[in-house]
């Protein structure tokens, strides 16, 4: 027996009359949807809202969550989600956003990929998040100005002082460890790894970020230049390679990298 009306989700009672009508010929629009029925649109909104909120404060956990939910690794959804992270958790319409999707919209109708123009301004606009962030006792106009990083919350383990620069970064995780370590910079956190390793600790992943544009890379991924006795993370070698170039050092993998790391630590340069 299937459940009644009063049972079922709306969202779920939505759903299902959109296809219905769409199966009779129909072409109900999603606008259509979101002007009759709005409280549901920020509901909705506000749960994003409310998620984001519970990924920034315990970025760790909620990755964890994740990898059950999707089977996407935890290290990867950290990467993505935690701080000064690959994504990121604004979530406000910014202007560039809407240009690129009129760029968009004029690229297909240019390509032939459809057969008639659509109107940007009518179905992108920030009306409902609005609302939302308001009712969520969030600021839009002050995050809408805001294209900061999520910044990181604690301070570094090595100088125990905030990172102000998330270019010189660098994280580990432990097996076993509740929470990420965060690191001044890339050898600060090369060298943790490798003492965590020499007892016997299991490394999970280990993060940097690109020195030019700030993106967090898995540091087994990234090129670094050596040189003053500090490192410097790169995605792209060519970048390390002019980094190199311009400024001195010498270019490596992260195989070397961790060499270089360990012959330090020990000593013998």
């Amino acid at each position: 027996m299937s459940a009644s009306s009063s049972e079922r989700h709306p969202v779920e009672l939505l759903a299902e009359e959109f296809v219905e009508r769409f199966r009779r010929g129909e072409r109900p629009t999603l606008t259509e949807y979101t002007e009759k029925y709005p409280e549901l649109v920020i509901a909705y909104l506000r749960a994003t809202l409310e998620a984001s909120r519970l990924i920034r404060e315990r970025p760790e956990e909620l990755s964890e969550k994740l990898a059950e939910w999707t089977g996407v690794e935890a290290e990867i959804c950290y990467a993505f989600h935690g701080p000064s992270g690959i994504q990121t958790r604004d979530y406000t319409l910014k202007p560039e956003y809407i240009d690129a999707i009129r760029r968009a919209e004029q690229s297909l109708r240019e390509l032939k990929k459809t057969d008639r123009p659509l109107d940007v301004n009518s179905l992108v606009n920030d009306k409902y998040i609005r609302e939302a962030a308001k009712e969520q006792g969030l600021d839009y106009e002050a995050q809408l100005k805001n294209y900061a990083p999520a910044p990181f919350t604690k301070n570094a383990e090595d100088t125990n002082s905030p990172v102000t620069d998330i270019k010189l970064a660098g994280q580990i995780w432990i097996l076993g460890e509740a929470t990420v370590r965060l690191y001044s910079t890339p050898e600060a956190a090369l060298t943790a790894a490798s003492k965590a390793e020499a007892d016997g600790k299991k490394v999970r992943v280990v993060y940097v970020h690109d020195r030019a544009s700030g993106t967090k890379l898995f540091a087994d991924k990234a090129w670094f230049v050596s040189g003053g006795g500090r490192l410097d993370a790169f995605l792209l070698k060519t970048d390390a390679d002019a980094w190199a170039a311009k400024r001195g050092g010498i270019v490596l993998n992260y195989p070397d990298a961790q060499k270089a790391v360990g012959a330090r630590l020990a000593g013998k340069i």
